[in-house]
C-alpha cells in the first residue's frame, strides 16, 4: 500500500487483517506518503493487534504474518511495487485526490484504488477502461477485489499482459509532445 496517508492505514490494516487470515503467506508493506509520518503509521500498525518493522531495519529474515514493514526510505516505492503481488495506492480512499497509480502498472502489478483520483482522473478511466486497475468505494469492496486478485493467478498473469500492451501501445508520447511543442516554437 503506497502513498498511503492518516485514515487510510487503519481500513488497510483492517484489510489486511481479513485478507492474511485466508490468505497465511500473504505480507504488507505500508508506504505513508509523508516521511515525517512514520513514527505514527508504527503506532497505528502496533494498535490494530500487528508489529511494525521498519524497512531500514529489515534483516532479510521472512516476516511473521503479524509483522507489517513500514516504509521509511525514500525512492525504494517503485522498486517494491515490482515485488508486489497486488497494489493499493493511497491518497485515494479519503479525500486527497490520489497519488500516482501508474507506479504498479509499469511493473505489471494490478492496482487498486478508492473514489478519490481527482489529480489522475484520466489515468484512472485508463485503467479502469482497460481492466488492469480497480477502483474501490471502501475497505469492504478492496478486501473483495484484493482477495478475488489474490486468489486468480490466471487473472494476475491476464492483467499484467494487459498492461504490457497498453503501455506498448503508450510508448514514446513523451518524445511526441517534445516534437510538437519543437514545432509550435518553431512556428512563432
Amino acid at each position: 500500500a503506497g502513498s498511503t496517508h492518516e485514515g487510510e492505514e487503519e481500513i488497510i490494516l483492517q484489510v489486511y487483517r481479513r485478507l492474511s487470515s485466508c490468505n497465511p503467506n500473504l505480507r504488507l508493506l505500508l508506504a505513508p506518503r509523508h516521511l515525517e509520518r512514520v513514527e505514527s503509521v508504527m503506532a497505528t500498525v502496533r494498535s490494530s493487534g500487528l508489529i511494525p518493522v521498519r524497512r531500514s531495519m529489515c534483516t532479510g529474515k521472512p516476516l511473521r504474518q503479524n509483522e507489517v514493514i513500514v516504509l521509511d526510505t525514500i525512492g525504494e516505492l517503485a522498486k517494491l511495487y515490482a515485488l508486489a503481488t497486488i497494489a493499493f495506492v493511497g491518497g485515494s480512499l479519503i479525500q486527497r485526490g490520489g497519488h500516482n497509480i501508474m507506479e504498479p502498472i509499469l511493473h505489471g502489478v494490478p492496482v487498486l484504488f478508492g473514489p478519490y483520483v481527482d489529480n489522475f482522473r484520466p489515468h484512472a478511466e485508463l485503467l479502469l477502461r482497460e481492466k488492469v486497475g480497480f477502483q474501490v468505494k471502501d475497505g469492504n469492496e478492496l478486501a473483495e477485489v484484493a482477495q478475488k486478485l489474490l486468489t486468480s493467478e490466471p487473472l494476475r498473469r491476464t492483467i499484467a499482459w494487459q498492461a504490457e500492451q497498453l503501455l506498448a501501445r503508450h510508448r514514446g508520447a513523451a518524445e511526441k509532445v517534445a516534437n510538437a511543442i519543437a514545432e509550435l516554437i518553431s512556428h512563432s
